[in-house]
């Protein structure tokens, strides 16, 4: 009895917890003014404009020149399955079910360092540990005579394969426009700052 009075509790608990840390992080953006680039402080900042990138990255399904790229190719698959319950009566019976999935056989992905431009200069972004919400640039599902099935995907098939697979990516697009906020510090390799992860960041 006790553990079902225990489980919705902290549930609730946890519900609550929740709620209250995504407000403090609204409030926190919503009091934070947006820098330029030029003016950035050391400290928790808030900055946006575009993606710039000498050496971007290729993502990998959608060939998109970007700073942050992450994919995945499922393939589903379906199979009778025999099992044994009880009727009304107490007897022992055996029916099948149709049962279907999707397996990963294939995901990547990477990201690299990049800068961030507004009308008054540029600011380099690391974005190792950074939460980042990229745009979708890859969403279909195919079979076998699509040249993407077996050109991206793997040769093999999955076990009870439906010879179906689902591609996915999101990225951050060169030039796209970006919002950022993070902990700027100075750079060691000029006079400058620069945004990075740092464990005291709030956000």
């Amino acid at each position: 009895m006790w553990i079902g009075v225990l489980i919705p509790a902290l549930l609730s608990i946890g519900a609550v917890a929740l709620s209250v840390r995504a407000s403090r992080h609204r409030r926190f953006l919503h009091d934070m003014p947006t820098s330029p680039t030029a003016g950035v402080f050391i400290g928790d900042v808030e900055v946006k404009g575009r993606v710039v990138s000498e050496e971007p990255l290729v993502s990998y399904l959608s060939e998109t020149r970007c700073i942050h790229h992450a994919w995945t190719i499922t393939e589903d698959w379906g199979r009778w399955v025999t099992e044994t319950y009880r009727d009304e009566k107490g007897n022992t019976r055996t029916r099948q079910r149709w049962e279907t999935g999707s397996m990963l056989v294939a995901s990547g992905g990477e990201r690299i360092p990049f800068h961030i431009e507004d009308e008054t200069g540029v600011l380099l972004v690391h974005p190792d540990g950074a939460s980042l919400e990229a745009s979708a640039t890859v969403r279909f599902a195919c079979g076998p005579d699509h040249p993407s099935y077996y050109g991206k995907g793997p040769a093999g098939a999955v076990r009870d394969s439906l010879h179906r697979r689902n591609f996915h990516e999101d990225a951050i697009a060169v030039d796209a426009r970006v919002f950022i906020v993070g902990r700027a510090r100075e750079r060691s390799d000029i006079v400058a700052a620069e945004i990075a992860a740092h464990a005291d960041a709030r956000m």
